[in-house]
């Protein structure tokens, strides 16, 4: 008859078998353990780019230095250079554009010349508002020379402008150009005696006539000779010689006695002591020879005066031309 195991005999076997699988379990863990501190070790060798900090202290800058580069497979990795800022930008002063001396500001437009006088040659005109420094002056403040250009010196009359940053009499005098060889004169021709606004049949053309306080300093052609119909340039010079009154007037420009009136200026005026340079041109339809004269038409209106040529006073005689 078999016997059974006893139960002391039973109780050992099941405690051997806990034991074996808490050993087991245990054996695990620390295996895992072991498998995990070298995998971390191995990490922190190959893949940590961690910068070390270089304090210089003679400066209180901090400046990060990069580690050499770490190989990960054989390949290197270059490390980030650090960006240097850039300077900031200075701002620009700002240019002037007004003279920095004294100057002036065209307050009539009228022309400039080559040198302090209407004897001297007409280089151009200037605009109202035009501004130019002052580089001199005529001994009696009459004129003043201005930097037209960075390379060119003109004159213009001192009624035309004012002075701006100072004052005439403060701007030095300076030498002028030899004026230009006085042109032989032309003869006077008698005016027509179906022109008789002023004068007669056997008076002589006016030199240098004023009517009302208007008095024409002078007129010149530019050519002597033109085709039919071409362009008679001419160049004219009137001033007002009342230091109180304004002067209205409704055409001022080239005549030709009985052929033809062409008002330049029409229903202007001219102010106290106001000079009044121009330039224009005109045309005349037929050949032959004319005396051009520079008039001033007082009939109430531009039109008038445009269309009645013997309405007119005249002021200064501008010369002959041909017409062919």
């Amino acid at each position: 008859m078999a016997q059974r195991p006893s139960p002391e005999t039973s109780s050992s076997s099941t405690g051997f078998y806990i034991g074996i699988a808490v050993l087991s379990v245990i054996g695990a863990a620390g295996l895992f353990m072991v498998i995990y501190a070298v995998g971390t070790t191995i990490r922190d060798r190959f893949v940590s780019t961690t910068p070390t900090t270089v304090v210089q202290s003679t400066q209180n800058v901090i400046v990060t230095q990069p580690q050499p580069a770490p190989t990960i497979g054989g390949a290197a990795t270059q490390p980030q250079q650090p960006t240097q800022a850039s300077a900031p930008t200075q701002p620009q002063p700002p240019t002037s554009t007004q003279p920095s001396g004294p100057s002036i500001k065209v307050k009539t437009a009228g022309f400039f010349r080559s040198g302090p006088g209407t004897n001297y040659e007409v280089l151009g005109s200037m605009a109202v508002n035009e501004e130019h420094p002052i580089v001199g002056r005529t001994q009696d403040g009459s004129w003043v020379a201005v930097q037209y250009t960075p390379t060119r010196v003109v004159w213009i009359a001192t009624s035309l402008v004012e002075v701006q940053n100072g004052v005439i009499g403060g701007i030095p005098v300076r030498n002028t150009p030899a004026p230009p060889a006085t042109a032989t004169p032309i003869p006077p021709t008698p005016v027509p005696a179906t022109f008789t606004p002023i004068f007669t049949a056997t008076s002589a053309a006016p030199v240098a006539n004023t009517v009302k306080g208007i008095r024409g300093d002078f007129m010149r052609l530019r050519s002597t000779s033109v085709g039919v119909n071409g362009e008679i340039w001419f160049d004219f010079q009137v001033t007002n010689t009342s230091s109180t009154d304004t002067v209205a007037y409704n055409g001022l420009g080239p005549v030709v006695v009985g052929v033809k009136s062409k008002p330049s200026w029409g229903d202007s005026s001219l102010g106290p002591n106001q000079v009044l340079p121009w330039a224009d041109h005109f045309e005349i339809g037929t050949a032959g020879n004319y005396t051009v004269y520079l008039g001033i038409c007082f009939l109430g209106s531009r039109s008038a005066c445009e269309t009645n040529n013997t309405g007119w006073q005249l002021l200064v005689s501008g010369g002959t031309i041909e017409v062919k």
